[in-house]
């Protein structure tokens, strides 16, 4: 299983008097563009995620937008409206999404074969702060600072998982592991650790995660 690739919504803009490397400057001669073509929303971007074969986007408006090559379980439908308020944030998977709404639950769409993509999602208690997905497995922080994980769960990962120490305030599923970070600056990890990327707690070297 692969795990979700993320995109920034802008990148910082070049110099205009720093020196054009030759192989762009040659694109720019011959009118070839040196980047993908950029999709602008009408509304602006608010956050997006990108996944194997598909991209999603948020609006200010909190409104999905999606595209795609690849479109078997409807995970690139263009526009996705939250049943209910509006979209905070979104995660794109191989073949699934899942999006936060503005009421703390979690809407999904898309190849739900491992349980990985309810189409309504909501906590034991409090609210979903964030959300990330993978191929087969999905994680969710929790306002009380516990992570929520479903789908697919092969090498020990917990269905809710309690920090040691503080609160989690972001996570991460892997292929067969998942991290989170706590809001004292530790990472914490869980299940598949055969090359070492799932220790049960890491540091920084310096300053805090």
């Amino acid at each position: 299983r692969r795990s979700t690739t993320l995109c920034a919504c802008r990148s910082p803009s070049r110099d205009a008097s720093a020196p054009v490397a030759a192989p762009q400057l040659a694109r720019l001669q011959t009118g070839v563009s040196a980047a993908p073509a950029v999709r602008v929303s009408p509304l602006g971007p608010a956050q997006m995620g990108a996944g194997e074969h598909s991209s999603c986007a948020l609006t200010t408006a909190g409104v999905a937008r999606c595209w795609g090559a690849v479109n078997y379980y409807g995970e690139t439908r263009h526009v996705k409206t939250a049943a209910v308020g509006h979209f905070v944030q979104i995660s794109t998977g191989d073949s699934s999404v899942c999006a936060l709404r503005s009421d703390g639950n979690i809407e999904c769409w898309g190849d739900n074969g491992s349980g990985q993509a309810p189409a309504l999602k909501s906590p034991a208690g409090g609210v979903y702060t964030q959300v990330n997905i993978t191929s087969f497995t999905t994680c969710a922080v929790v306002s009380s600072g516990v992570v929520e994980c479903w789908g697919a769960m092969d090498f020990g990962e917990p269905a809710t998982k309690y920090p040691a120490g503080g609160h989690f305030v972001q996570v991460a599923p892997g292929g067969f592991h998942g991290c989170g970070v706590r809001d004292d600056g530790v990472d914490e990890c869980w299940g598949r650790n055969d090359v070492g990327q799932a220790p049960a707690t890491k540091s920084a070297a310096s300053g805090k995660f």
